[in-house]
């Protein structure tokens, strides 16, 4: 699985992201994991999204200096990670739409990508085709 990392000021959105993402898609199967900081949303047997509280210690992620400063910058007063593991690009754009369309967050694609949330909804939105996994070449 590929991983999205959701980056915000708030370290209690888990519960809200669950709310937001059962009311966008009412199909979906939602299930809680045995980890309480975590929960899975099933669109179908091979797409899916695991979005896990990962805490508030930046450092502890593996970010180069530059992403460190730029999360710093964007959100000097307190930053909190949230994962978004998934399998299928299709599934992890349906549910960062839902999320991440905010100034107040940002979003790592793992792929060379930090950007602020909004923006990304917005790439993700007018360049559907976007397959971020080029974004490394």
């Amino acid at each position: 699985m590929e991983a999205l990392m959701l980056v915000a000021a708030s370290a209690t959105l888990l519960p809200e992201f669950k709310q937001t993402l059962a009311a966008a898609f009412p199909t979906a199967s939602i299930t809680d994991t045995s980890n309480e900081h975590e929960f899975v949303i099933d669109f179908s047997a091979t797409s899916r999204v695991r979005i896990e509280d990962y805490g508030s210690n930046l450092e502890s992620i593996g970010w180069a200096e530059q992403e460190l400063s730029c999360i710093k910058r964007t959100l000097p007063v307190s930053h909190h990670v949230y994962s978004l593991a998934y399998r299928g690009i299709e599934a992890a754009k349906k549910v960062i739409i839902h999320l991440a369309n905010s100034n107040r967050m940002l979003v790592d694609n793992d792929f060379g990508t930090l950007m602020v949330g909004a923006d990304f909804v917005h790439k993700v939105i007018t360049e559907p085709d976007w397959n971020w996994y080029e974004d490394l070449k």
